[in-house]
């Protein structure tokens, strides 16, 4: 008999050594970042009920607790998945999620770390909006904030901090030659000065609630300002706009305060509301440039 061919041999080898190994299991997916439920929470019950009021607190130990959305680990957002139509998906979230027990933690940082806690939440039936009432130890926090479910990838971080007149003042004029007749005044206009991922801004806001208590009579009263929202950088001491809310007539957005997760990430979280509506706005960075980057209307009629 002929000796078999150097070729055959090697074939032959080849299959016998992959009969004898084990395979190599294909790799896993990797595992989707880990998200966590946010929500707005406010003792002032002007706030994130819908509809421009002056400001109203409630009962010592209540608050107003209406859900924003879903955050990753890595700071990417997730819409609920319910609006003015009622899908499937919406009343799914509402037996499973809504109306069961949730603990919140606050992040922010007026009464970092207090929990509120709610027995159950609720769809609009009459007008679409989600949201409902929580408990939290008297006193913790007095105007309101943003809480997470899992507190446990955010950190405490420097808030948004109101500036003194003296401070506030060039900046108020920087922003009246910035946009013109569009501001129709400075005064009652609160300036914010804050830091996301390294970036110095600042904030300019007056809602209604700011100067509502100059209206002592509503039925003679001729005091009247814009609802005024805007963001501006300050990089290098430079002044430049990034942001101008263009409805100052019935948009009434204000801050509930900045975020920080402990991957780096940071987020500007603010409420707006108008007659027929509550809605949250979310801002960042998106790539190196700021942007609103993630938006959830959360009550319209």
């Amino acid at each position: 008999m002929k000796p078999p061919l150097p070729g055959l041999l090697l074939l032959a080898l080849t299959l016998a050594l992959g009969q004898s190994s084990p395979s190599t299991p294909p790799s896993a997916a990797p595992a989707p970042p880990h998200r966590t439920m946010l929500v707005g929470v406010a003792h002032d019950g002007s706030i994130l009920t819908g509809g421009i009021e002056g400001p109203s607190s409630l009962k010592p130990g209540k608050a107003d607790v209406v859900p924003i959305g879903w955050v990753s680990e890595d700071g990417q957002w997730t819409p609920i998945p319910c609006g003015i139509t009622e899908t499937r998906d919406c009343k799914r979230f509402n037996a499973d999620y809504l109306r069961k027990t949730h603990t919140y933690s606050v992040i922010t940082a007026e009464g970092f770390g207090t929990n509120v806690q709610t027995s159950s939440m609720e769809l609009d039936n009459e007008c679409f909006g989600i949201g409902g009432q929580g408990t939290f130890p008297s006193g913790a926090f007095r105007f309101a904030g943003v809480a997470a479910e899992d507190p446990s990838f955010f950190t405490s971080g420097p808030p948004a901090i109101r500036l003194a007149k003296d401070a506030a003042a060039p900046l108020r004029r920087s922003l009246k030659s910035s946009v013109g007749q569009k501001l129709d005044s400075t005064e009652w206009l609160a300036v914010y000065s804050l830091t996301l991922e390294g970036h110095p801004l600042i904030v300019f806001q007056r809602p209604f609630q700011s100067w509502a208590p100059l209206i002592k009579n509503p039925a003679t009263s001729t005091a009247s300002f814009s609802e005024i929202f805007a963001i501006a950088s300050q990089e290098a001491g430079k002044f430049a706009l990034l942001h101008w809310k263009d409805n100052t007539g019935d948009d009434n957005q204000q801050i509930l305060g900045v975020i920080h997760l402990q991957s780096g990430r940071e987020f500007l979280v603010t409420t707006s509301s108008d007659p027929e509506s509550q809605r949250y706005r979310i801002y960042g960075y998106r790539n190196g440039k700021f942007a609103m980057v993630f938006r959830y209307t959360a009550a319209e009629c």
